[in-house]
């Protein structure tokens, strides 16, 4: 849907541009002022939303290495517990289906869940190898802790609604710069305006991007969840 509506909008400003002159003409100088003010607010607004999502990208990815490694260390207990413990961890990952963010959005039992667990299971048997494995994953559930409250605080550091209102203002006014520029009866120029208005639209549509984590194609952390799965399931 992307590509179609960018080439659509890429095609109709060329062809205006090179069979309509302009209705309006404008001093070059708010062109280069348009044109400075939009690369620095926008530039600054994508920077800090990248530095968010890989912020995200990365705590998401240490959760699911700590899922692992809670799975892995069950299994010096094995059988029920085990098998408790697989299921908790994968109720958590049908959360996630929903979104990164369900996890922090929504009430979540995970690690009440993980605690009850092991605490009935330490009541039973707490010596030797087993008790070392459940104070180990005691000790990546506490940072399990840590880091969904991290996350909780990421997701509320989106793009504020005055800071969209400067950048669409600026979108505006640039857009309306270029078009006031006459190239027709020029096709290489009026190709070059098209490409420059739709590149103003991909910049915004970037950052919205940006904003809502969504700039890659699938979800944030899906691959790393797909490997906690298979371990569970037994493919690795």
């Amino acid at each position: 849907m992307f590509y179609i509506v960018l080439v659509l909008v890429l095609s109709s400003v060329t062809y205006s541009s090179f069979f309509f002159s302009p209705m309006f003409e404008v001093d070059r100088t708010y062109l280069s002022s348009a044109t400075f003010l939009f690369s620095v607010f926008n530039g600054f607004f994508i920077a800090r939303q990248a530095n968010r999502y890989n912020d995200v990208r990365n705590l998401v990815s240490k959760i699911d290495a700590n899922l692992s490694i809670i799975y892995r260390e069950s299994t010096h207990i094995g059988g029920a517990f085990t098998k408790k413990i697989g299921s908790i961890i994968l109720g958590y990952y049908e959360m996630r289906k929903k979104g990164w963010n369900d996890y922090i959005m929504h009430k979540s039992t995970t690690i009440a869940d993980f605690h009850k667990a092991i605490d009935a299971q330490y009541k039973k048997a707490n010596d030797g190898i087993k008790g070392e494995a459940m104070r180990k994953m005691m000790l990546v559930i506490d940072d399990m802790q840590i880091q969904r409250k991290a996350l909780i605080t990421l997701n509320e550091e989106k793009v504020t609604r005055y800071q969209y209102t400067i950048v669409f203002l600026l979108a505006v006014v640039l857009v309306a710069m270029f078009l006031s520029l006459d190239t027709s009866g020029h096709l290489v120029e009026s190709f070059m305006k098209g490409v420059l208005i739709s590149v103003v639209g991909v910049v915004v549509w970037m950052l919205h991007k940006f904003d809502e984590l969504h700039v890659f194609e699938g979800v944030v952390g899906e691959h790393s969840a797909r490997d906690v799965i298979d371990i569970i399931a037994g493919n690795k």
